[in-house]
C-alpha cells in the first residue's frame, strides 16, 4: 500500500524569522517554498510510475482472470475479490494523493504570489517614504531660504532706520548751524548800529563841542520848538 508523507507546510513561522526582515523572512519563504514545489514534484512522479505499474497489474488480472463474478460497474474485476478491492483501494489512495499534490502546488503558487506582492508593496512604500523625505527636506530648505531673506530685509530696514537718524541728525546739526549763524549775525548788525551810533555821539557834535550829545539833542537845542 502506498503511505501518505504529510509535505511540510512553506509558511510556517519559525522563531528565527521573527528577527529577520520583511525582504529576509520574503525571500526565506520563496526558497521554502521552491523546495517544497520540488520535492512535491518528485512525489508526484513517484506516484505517477507506481499508479501505471498498478494499472499493468490490474490489466494482467483481468486478462488472465475472467471477469465472471465481478460487477459491471467496477473498474477492475478479477478474482478473488479481495485482490480486486485492493486494486480498487490503491487507485483511489493514488488519486486522492495526486489531488493533494496538485492543491499543494496551487498553494505554493498562491503564496509566491502573496510574496511577490508584499516586496512590490514594500518597495513601493519605501518609495513613497523616500519621496516624502525628498519633498521635506525640500520644504525645510525653502523655509530655510525665506528665514534667511526675512533676515536680510530685516538688517536693510536696519539699516535704512539707522541711515533716516543719521540725515535727521545731520539736518538737526545744519539748522543749529544756521541759527548760530543768524545769531551771529543779528549780533554784527547790532554792534555795527552801536558803533555808528557811537561814532556820531562820540566827540564835538556839529562842531557844538558838547560831548555826548546825540544828533537828535543837538537839532532840539539848534531848533527849539515853540
Amino acid at each position: 500500500m502506498w503511505s501518505n508523507r504529510a509535505l511540510p507546510e512553506p509558511a510556517a513561522a519559525t522563531a528565527s524569522q521573527q528577527h529577520q526582515s520583511p525582504q529576509e523572512t520574503a525571500a526565506a519563504a520563496a526558497a521554502a517554498a521552491a523546495e517544497t514545489a520540488a520535492t512535491a514534484a518528485a512525489a508526484a512522479a513517484t506516484a505517477a510510475a507506481r499508479l501505471t505499474i498498478r494499472h499493468a497489474v490490474v490489466m494482467n488480472c483481468m486478462r488472465l482472470l475472467r471477469p465472471s463474478a465481478c460487477s459491471s460497474s467496477s473498474s477492475c474485476c478479477c478474482r478473488p475479490s479481495t485482490a480486486c478491492a485492493a486494486a480498487q483501494q490503491q487507485q483511489t489512495n493514488s488519486r486522492q494523493q495526486q489531488q493533494r499534490m496538485v492543491q499543494q502546488q496551487t498553494q505554493q503558487q498562491q503564496q509566491k504570489r502573496m510574496t511577490k506582492q508584499l516586496t512590490r508593496q514594500q518597495q513601493q512604500q519605501k518609495q513613497q517614504q523616500e519621496k516624502q523625505q525628498q519633498q521635506q527636506r525640500k520644504q525645510q530648505q525653502q523655509q530655510r531660504k525665506q528665514q534667511q531673506q526675512q533676515r536680510k530685509q530685516q538688517q536693510q530696514q536696519r539699516k535704512q532706520q539707522q541711515q533716516q537718524r543719521k540725515q535727521q541728525q545731520q539736518q538737526r546739526k545744519q539748522q543749529q548751524q544756521q541759527q548760530q549763524l543768524q545769531q551771529q549775525q543779528q549780533q554784527q548788525q547790532q554792534q555795527q548800529q552801536l558803533t555808528r551810533e557811537e561814532r556820531c555821539t562820540a566827540g564835538n557834535a556839529d562842531g557844538l563841542g558838547v560831548k555826548g550829545v546825540s544828533l537828535q539833542q543837538a537839532a532840539q537845542t539848534l531848533n527849539p520848538k515853540p
